[in-house]
């Protein structure tokens, strides 16, 4: 399988550093143009269908993606961001002041804003993953979601467990490993999972799963 992550394009809300969770949230001018770009990005690549998050500004990314290409779009709660109940709107260095970074990063079983915890989104995506091997493992599939998504598809297809990859988004900034409409591309054989890429998240995550 050739897999293409991406994150949706900038919002409005991104710009604000304001946490969106599962509102739809708007894409910026920026954000469109990001869209439109990506697009065209994959202009001439072999795509077989693209699943996306089932919220606006992954939909509206994903869109983009197939104005050139006759592939379907399944849309999916399950490629949602992470539920931030209370937290939703509230700007992120705000969150983080309250409830602390032990909170924001070390406790995998928290439930940010009394919504979701990074295992309850990594139980999801590790059944979406599954379902996306066993279903289409002979083709080329392009995941558009948001940027918690990305972090947690990280630990489930390098298999590295969660508490460690939290642990390295202490040092990134606002916790974001990739940023807007930015592709992570990766070659997967069975188990085996290749990034073709020069994230250096993306190339620390992908190390961990060595040690």
């Amino acid at each position: 399988m050739e897999l293409l992550i991406v994150r949706h394009g900038e919002t409005t809300a991104n710009i604000r550093s304001v946490i969106q969770g599962q509102t739809q949230g708007r894409l910026s001018k920026k954000g469109e143009l990001q869209a439109k770009n990506v697009g065209k990005l994959f202009k001439n690549e072999k795509i077989d269908r693209i699943f996306s998050s089932d919220l606006k500004r992954a939909v509206e990314t994903a869109d983009e993606i197939a104005r050139f290409k006759d592939v379907p779009i399944y849309r999916m709660k399950w490629l949602r961001g992470r539920d931030s109940g209370v937290y939703e709107g509230k700007k992120w260095e705000e969150v983080v002041a309250e409830i602390g970074k032990r909170k924001a990063f070390d406790d995998i079983y928290f439930k940010f804003g009394g919504g979701e915890s990074m295992v309850e989104m990594h139980r999801r995506l590790k059944r979406f993953v599954d379902a996306l091997t066993v279903n289409h493992g002979d083709e080329t599939v392009v995941i558009c979601t948001h940027r918690h998504c990305v972090t947690v598809l990280m630990s489930v297809l390098f298999n590295v467990p969660m508490n460690k990859v939290l642990e390295h988004m202490k040092g990134v900034k606002d916790g974001q490993i990739v940023g807007n409409t930015e592709v992570v591309r990766l070659h997967i054989n069975g188990r085996k999972v290749k990034y073709l890429g020069d994230n250096e998240n993306v190339i620390d995550i992908m190390k961990m799963a060595k040690n």
